[in-house]
């Protein structure tokens, strides 16, 4: 008994996935533009669809979506502390007229110009001006914490 050409054509996708995904690929290079605008125009067209098939896969992923959620502020909270402290320092230390120009190392006969470094992000004056070789050695633990504090 012979196949229908609707299940060998079943078969043959099913063992030619890379096959497909190039032909999908080049398709795609090929036709770029004209799929975005119709993809456009289809999003467009179809608002409540959109929200609807969102809701719908928010709602069938809630818990993996809450473990990404959860990985990613795990990740970003220290980045954001950080930043939001190197942000309150600037402005501090330009307030107080501390940065109209270069700094020096503040490690003993050290003349190299000096970068700020936080020995606390939570009080984010808690700072010294450290060479790059020296901010390496702390960050690396061959100079211990607090050594240079007296800003």
């Amino acid at each position: 008994m012979a196949i229908s050409k609707s299940e060998y054509a079943k078969q043959w996708r099913l063992k030619n996935p890379d096959k497909i995904a190039r032909y999908q690929k080049k398709y795609y290079s090929k036709n770029k533009e004209k799929l975005l605008k119709n993809s456009k125009i289809w999003r467009l067209n179809n608002i409540e669809i959109g929200k609807l098939r969102a809701s719908n896969y928010q709602k069938d992923n809630r818990e993996k979506f809450n473990i990404y959620k959860k990985k990613l502020w795990a990740q970003s909270s220290d980045t954001r502390k950080k930043q939001n402290c190197r942000h309150l320092t600037i402005l501090a230390l330009k307030r107080h007229g501390y940065i109209s120009g270069n700094r020096l190392c503040q490690a003993e006969n050290c003349n190299n110009i000096g970068v700020i470094h936080h020995w606390d992000y939570d009080n984010y004056l808690d700072i010294s001006f450290v060479c790059s070789e020296h901010h390496a050695k702390i960050h690396s633990g061959i100079i211990p914490n607090g050594i240079f504090r007296h800003f």
